[in-house]
């Protein structure tokens, strides 16, 4: 029962409304802490630590506030969706393998190629590298590679999609790169390598990324290993007949010139022989041409004497016949031998 205007409610009535009342402000008070904490937790949600081997950008509505922070600590950024902080690791290398260009049951294994016959290549699930003149070679691929520049691989934070864009372009750079090569030099491994990075490499900076290493693992495949055989075979024939080739050629050039120059020094030989003989007979003739203007007949009888005594001293046998007189004087000179018929 409601008390009459100007009268005082009864006791226990003023009891219970003082008692709403105070629950009514306690609840009030632990109404607000709560906003008041939910508002703070809300405030500092966009606050975050930084670790050790970590980079962190601040994206304000999806645009870089500052620069990017390497150093351990607390970030402060204003919560989501007004701020967002991307973190990635500093420091990690990552890698992708590509077998897109193996065969479906991959490598043989070392006793496989003798064992097993090889099935033929299917196109459609076989794959292969084609090289330079057409050759096929099977061939895997690892590429190790590090997040270089953190604004730029923002849109490709997602790893999973960041692997397919590197994989994709590193089957393409191997397949241009191949194509460029040789078999010989496909399955050395280390200038496939070296071209395929370079083709890589625009594309990798363009996502941030740093290659560290692109390791290849090339083999021929088996179906073509006889004719391969028979081919390699044929080049090292070709290459040592080349080699004998070149050796006698070699050896020919040097037998034609030692003979070139045993001709030359004969032929010099001969001329200063003859130049020496030529000379002393010159000083001779103006030795005697000198005493025949002094004595004519002294000098005609010097040369006749000299004339002679080169004569008997060349010959074998010498007679001596006086005018008018069939008798022969026998001169022995030396003591005659038979004569030898040349075999």
């Amino acid at each position: 029962m409601n008390p009459a205007p100007g009268q005082t409610p009864p006791e226990p009535e003023l009891k219970g409304m003082s008692g709403l009342e105070d629950a009514l402000r306690t609840v009030f008070i632990v109404v607000k802490l709560g906003m008041i904490a939910l508002a703070l937790a809300f405030l500092f949600s966009g606050v975050t630590s930084l670790g050790q081997n970590e980079q962190a950008l601040v994206l304000r509505f999806g645009q870089q506030q500052g620069e990017i922070r390497s150093e351990p600590g607390l970030i402060w950024a204003l919560p989501f969706p007004v701020d967002s902080v991307v973190r990635l690791p500093a420091g990690r290398t990552d890698s992708i393998e590509t077998m897109a260009f193996l065969p479906k049951g991959g490598l043989p294994q070392p006793g496989e190629l003798l064992t097993v016959p090889p099935p033929s290549l299917n196109p459609a699930q076989d794959g292969a590298l084609i090289c330079a003149g057409f050759d096929l070679v099977h061939c895997s691929a690892k590429l190790q590679y590090r997040r270089s520049d953190l604004r730029l691989t923002l849109l490709d934070s997602d790893e999973a999609s960041l692997q397919r864009e590197l994989r994709s372009t590193l089957e393409s750079a191997l397949v241009r790169a191949a194509v460029g090569l040789s078999r010989e030099d496909c399955l050395k491994q280390q200038p496939l390598s070296s071209a395929a990075i370079d083709i890589l490499r625009p594309r990798a900076k363009e996502l941030g990324i740093d290659i560290q290493l692109l390791e290849l693992k090339a083999v021929l495949p088996r179906q073509l290993d006889a004719e391969y055989s028979q081919l390699s075979k044929a080049r090292q024939e070709a290459v040592s007949t080349a080699s004998a080739a070149t050796t006698y050629v070699k050896n020919s050039d040097a037998t034609a010139i030692n003979d070139a120059q045993r001709v030359s020094y004969d032929t010099t030989n001969q001329i200063l022989n003859r130049r020496g003989r030529a000379e002393a007979n010159l000083k001779i003739f103006t030795e005697r041409l000198a005493e025949w203007k002094k004595n004519p007949a002294a000098t005609r009888e010097l040369l006749l004497n000299a004339r002679f005594k080169e004569t008997l001293d060349s010959a074998e046998e010498v007679f001596v016949v006086e005018e008018g007189q069939d008798i022969r004087h026998l001169v022995p000179r030396r003591e005659l031998k038979p004569k030898v018929a040349p075999k």
